[in-house]
């Protein structure tokens, strides 16, 4: 605990740590974020399936006791845990940034703020249900990955390939389009015809080859 606190005292090293990435805590910091990142996108692809509609205390001890009841248990923790993880890191950011207003005011101070401050007030206000709506901001954190691959040498081979390969790929997106509009044009051409059909135009058609 001391040399947390002794790393939180030391501005110019915590900026370092959170911003620059030349410390050598830099890297293990930036993995456990890329983490909590793909923890949020799982939580809001598993809430979306098991429905979870209150995030209060009362409903981590209320649940039933079946693998549904114990799956939103964990969501609900895990919402709260996070939530507290990623206001700590946010506050950090503010407050080793040399210019506190630069950082706020920045694409990703914005995004750290939206996808921290709506699961901020559900904690302490429960009852303000109507934000849930907001907590899909946190999905955005993902972008935090596409800077953290600035601390990452091999995102830069990543980058590299895709820059020498680009002709390549789009000769292959290409091919793909040309191929999903012949298919749709001949489930048209089939199934247009068909009383009760949902082929009833050629864009639905080629929206049924794209899927």
């Amino acid at each position: 605990m001391k040399k947390i606190f002794a790393i939180i005292k030391d501005k110019k090293r915590l900026h370092s740590i959170l911003f620059e990435g030349n410390d050598p805590l830099s890297r293990p910091v930036d993995i456990f974020i890329m983490v909590c990142i793909g923890l949020c996108v799982l939580m809001a692809s598993l809430e979306s399936v098991v429905k979870v509609d209150d995030y209060s205390l009362q409903a981590i001890f209320h649940q039933e006791l079946s693998g549904i009841g114990i799956l939103k248990t964990c969501i609900i923790v895990l919402e709260y845990v996070l939530s507290i993880l990623f206001t700590i890191e946010y506050i950090l950011r503010v407050y080793c940034s040399p210019v506190k207003k630069d950082y706020v005011l920045s694409f990703f101070g914005i995004i750290d703020l939206l996808a921290t401050l709506p699961q901020l007030l559900s904690i302490f206000f429960p009852p303000l249900r109507y934000l849930s709506i907001m907590r899909t901001f946190r999905l955005i954190r993902i972008f935090r990955v596409l800077k953290l691959f600035a601390f990452i040498n091999e995102g830069y081979l990543l980058l590299e390939s895709i820059r020498k390969s680009i002709n390549k790929i789009l000769v292959y997106f290409f091919f793909v389009v040309v191929l999903v509009c012949i298919l749709g044009t001949l489930m048209f051409i089939v199934e247009g015809q068909i009383p009760g059909t949902e082929f009833t135009s050629i864009p639905k058609s080629i929206y049924w080859a794209i899927v």
